[in-house]
């Protein structure tokens, strides 16, 4: 655990003192933590619950036909096990190239934001070990999905907007419950009639795909839904409780005449998936897309005056509770993942405690 919250902290600790540099410097400091967190996760071995997940998976289909693959994979990631697959027969070159990719995103998220070092706190806090750890093929099309939400509106860029969506939904196809409304809200007026129409779409569009899906991923998709967690549910409850203020203040900081519906909805609807998140492990993925582009379009937006000042308290309670979430659930990983009945089996051979670099495991 000492090993995560080094990196974490000192990436954190980088970005607190970066204000008091020029431009330039805070700039530097952004790359060089992104360059940081992406050589960590690069050089990592049997670590984070889906890495021996995704080691096996290319020692099993990187040679197979890519027709073969896309039963495995969504397209995107098909293509990247070919691909890495006609230079390497090695596993870790596959998860080292994921952690690029990552990296590369990540860095153009951090560099174009408006406020970068509120950005990247953010994500090093509440988002980094789960996107490059644990939910790599998730974690990467979220990254695509926030550029894609970052796109202006104007019809010169719809073309960019567009790339980035479907490369995000080819990437995991459960981004299409958060690129869906992103599509609505962006052809219609920001009210809540346009957002449920883009829920419902998302909602419509998911339950089609699992009626065409394999057998595979069906299984795979009802396999989670049957996973309770009453062993966890407190602890995430807990933590549920502790969010409220810290949320309700982020809310507050940004609603205003113009937009108080389109937030409510969008604070509505976080509390339900957070809530429904600590009794249904499936839930879990769709908060984690309703968090990031929340919390990340919350940070874009220009605010003065209080509003300024309650968003930094808020922004900073979440980066510190989940800083320190984070470092907890590493601690008491062997519990966590016994409640989520997957102690045993692909999830387990990778583990993140202890930190041990791929050439530890070769």
């Amino acid at each position: 655990m000492l090993t995560y919250a080094a990196v974490l902290v000192s990436c954190l600790v980088l970005l607190a003192v970066a204000p008091l540099g020029s431009v330039r410097q805070r700039r530097l400091i952004v790359l060089l933590c992104v360059l940081a967190l992406t050589v960590f996760a690069a050089l990592r071995g049997y670590v984070g619950t889906d890495t021996y997940a995704y080691h096996s998976m290319f020692a099993d289909y990187s040679g197979e036909p890519v027709g073969d693959v896309l039963v495995v994979v969504e397209p995107i990631f098909a293509l990247l096990m070919k691909a890495v697959g006609l230079f390497s027969e090695d596993a870790f070159a596959f998860v080292i190239s994921i952690a690029i990719v990552q990296g590369l995103l990540l860095a153009r998220l951090a560099t174009t934001s408006k406020r970068p070092l509120e950005f990247l706190a953010i994500y090093v806090t509440v988002f980094y070990l789960n996107f490059h750890f644990n939910i790599l093929r998730a974690g990467t099309a979220m990254l695509l999905l926030i550029l894609a939400m970052r796109v202006p509106k104007e019809n010169e860029h719809q073309l960019k907007f567009y790339g980035y969506g479907i490369a995000a939904v080819l990437t995991h196809y459960s981004t299409l419950i958060g690129f869906l409304p992103l599509i609505v809200l962006r052809q219609r007026a920001a009210t809540a009639r346009p957002l449920a129409i883009g829920l419902l779409a998302s909602v419509v569009g998911f339950l089609a795909y699992l009626a065409t899906a394999p057998e595979s991923w069906v299984a795979r998709y009802a396999a989670y839904a049957d996973i309770l967690t009453p062993d966890v549910s407190n602890a995430v409850s807990l933590s549920f409780v502790l969010a409220i203020p810290l949320y309700l203040l982020l809310y507050v900081s940004v609603v205003d005449e113009r937009n108080w519906i389109r937030f409510t909805l969008l604070f509505s609807i976080w509390f339900l998936a957070r809530w429904l998140t600590s009794i249904f492990t499936l839930f879990g993925r769709i908060e984690i897309i309703i968090n990031a582009l929340l919390l990340f379009s919350i940070i874009e937006l220009p605010v003065i005056g209080w509003r300024q000042s309650a968003r930094r308290i808020a922004l900073i309670g979440v980066t510190v509770m989940w800083l320190f979430g984070s470092l907890l659930g590493l601690y008491e990983e062997d519990a966590i993942l016994a409640g989520m009945g997957v102690s045993e089996g692909l999830y387990a051979m990778s583990p993140f405690i202890p930190y041990k670099f791929l050439w530890d495991d070769r």
